[in-house]
């Protein structure tokens, strides 16, 4: 069902489109807008790096930022070709950080739980807003009873990821409780993460939150300047949400990297807020090729020079060891 709703939106988008207006739409553009953006999603790329940077220092007490950054771009290649919520990525990453820091399967998954579910918290935070504030904007088109489903369904990952993240000790204990029904692989596994956040005091996790709230209001920035520069004036807060209410429906696995859904979805939101169908488009398609193809080009482009150059200089053996570095 998710695939046939995808190929209908593929449908709908190459039997709309008027490819001679959206080339004209795209020649208006000015020469600095792609640079500009470019620059955004490298930033954005490289505080996600320092993200893990940081919860490897504290969870490992060692951390290497190339390495991080290594693991970090293969998983974001993976990630493009395997469907749904990221899972395939961070698979590779989990892999990734055991080989290259020595660390065992619960001390790798911590890190990946922790950053995930700080990421996610966030999102999810921003996207409840966006859906109360698009709400508004569309009510015509999104029935009382879909607003409410969406809303709950949010609150409640949002619920889940921030008990996960203050409430994993006592969950730990409180699962003890059940000798012999819960398995022993996911009771160790819960015990070593709730140790793994005990490692974070409150300035840490202030720091980390702040860094994903950032990243995740980098991308409607990205989509104010571009919509600006089409002469569209939606206000920082519609866009924000037409943004973020994309994301989360990319993250549903229907194809690899939300292809065709964040797509349909965000043009869909751009239409009925009033946006012509070629504008749309053209914001659509230069806003993904930014935050998702470009990024898997760099991403693919910077794993193949790293490994290069350890093959090169010989640095399988350097590859292997870990350089020290504590948290500030």
């Amino acid at each position: 069902m998710g695939c046939g709703l995808v190929a209908a939106l593929l449908g709908w988008l190459i039997l709309e489109t008027d490819f001679k207006a959206f080339w004209q739409e795209l020649r208006q553009l000015p020469l600095w807008l792609l640079p500009l953006l470019i620059v955004l999603q490298l930033l954005t790329q490289l505080l996600i790096t320092y993200q893990w940077h940081q919860l490897t220092a504290l969870v490992l007490g060692q951390s290497h930022f190339l390495k991080l950054l290594h693991i970090f771009t293969r998983g974001s290649v993976v990630e493009a070709v395997t469907p749904g919520a990221k899972i395939g990525g961070e698979a590779v990453r989990l892999y990734l950080l055991k080989q290259d820091f020595h660390c065992s399967t619960s001390q790798a998954l911590s890190i990946i739980a922790m950053q995930k579910s700080i990421s996610m918290s966030v999102l999810l935070s921003i996207c409840l807003v966006s859906l109360l504030h698009i709400g508004r904007h569309i009510a015509a088109h999104m029935s009382t009873l879909m607003q409410l489903l969406s809303g709950a369904l949010v609150i409640t990952l949002v619920l889940a990821m921030m008990g996960l993240l203050f409430f994993a000790r006592a969950l730990s204990q409180w699962l003890t409780q059940f000798h012999g029904r819960v398995p022993q692989g996911l009771a160790r596994q819960l015990t070593a993460y709730a140790t793994a956040t005990a490692q974070l005091s409150r300035g840490h996790w202030c720091l980390q939150f702040a860094i994903s709230t950032v990243v995740w209001l980098l991308f409607p920035i990205k989509m104010v300047i571009l919509s600006a520069t089409l002469g569209v004036h939606l206000s920082f807060f519609v866009l924000l949400s037409v943004t973020m209410v994309s994301y989360m429906m990319g993250l549903f696995p229907f194809t690899p990297g939300g292809i065709g859904t964040f797509e349909g979805t965000m043009l869909a939101l751009l239409t009925l807020l009033g946006v012509g169908y070629t504008t749309g488009l053209t914001i659509t398609l230069v806003f993904r090729f930014v935050t998702f193809w470009l990024v898997i080009l760099g991403s693919v482009s910077f794993v193949v020079a790293y490994e290069s150059h350890l093959k090169f200089t010989g640095g399988h053996h350097a590859h292997q060891s870990t350089t020290s570095s504590h948290t500030p």
